[in-house]
This record gives structure tokens, sequence and C-alpha cells, in this order.
């Protein structure tokens, strides 16, 4: 006997809209679930606490402060890189710059 290859099986899901969200869960749930990847909407979700979410605030601030940084010094170093050719011009060098701070 051979095993069963799920992801093969047409699953008429129909498009999602604003009358048919029932049948449309329960198809995409069957449908996940044959293919085994309805692992999140199986898991419980955890617990929210407040202790939780601010570590998780403060965790996506520190990410933040991390990006702006290093999209700072990006910048700089492409207006520092940046040289007027005579092959480009002063107009396409204006073009870059302008570029580069939006």
């Amino acid at each position: 006997m051979q095993p069963v290859n799920f992801s093969n099986i047409k699953c008429d899901s129909p498009e999602l809209k604003g009358d048919n969200y029932k049948v449309w869960n329960e198809r995409i749930l069957l449908h996940l679930g044959c293919m085994d990847i309805d692992y999140a909407i199986r898991k419980d979700k955890s617990t929210i606490t407040d202790t939780s979410t601010i570590v998780l605030l403060k965790a996506i601030d520190e990410q933040f402060v991390t990006s702006n940084k290093a999209l700072a010094s990006t910048l700089v170093m492409k207006f520092s890189s940046l040289r007027l050719t005579d092959v480009s011009g002063v107009q396409e060098h204006i073009m870059q710059m302008r570029d580069i701070a939006a």
C-alpha cells in the first residue's frame, strides 16, 4: 500500500467573500489539515500578559533603533561615494542625490 499524497488532491475552495466565510473556512481548514500544514491553526495561542507585552514592545523598539542606525549609515556611505562625473552631468547627479534622500 502506497502512502497517500494529499497535496495533489484538488480542493474546491470558494473565493472568500463577505457571505461565505463559514464554508470557505471549513474547506480551507480541511485542505490544510490534509496537507498537514495546519499546525499554526491548531496550536493554542499563548496567553498575553502585561510582562510579555512589555518585553515584546521593548524588543521591537530595539530592532527599529538598530534599523534606523543602519539606514543612516547606508545613506552616509551613498552620499560620500557619490561623485559628479562629466559622463552623467549635473542634472543626473542632482537626480541621484534626490533619489538617495527620498
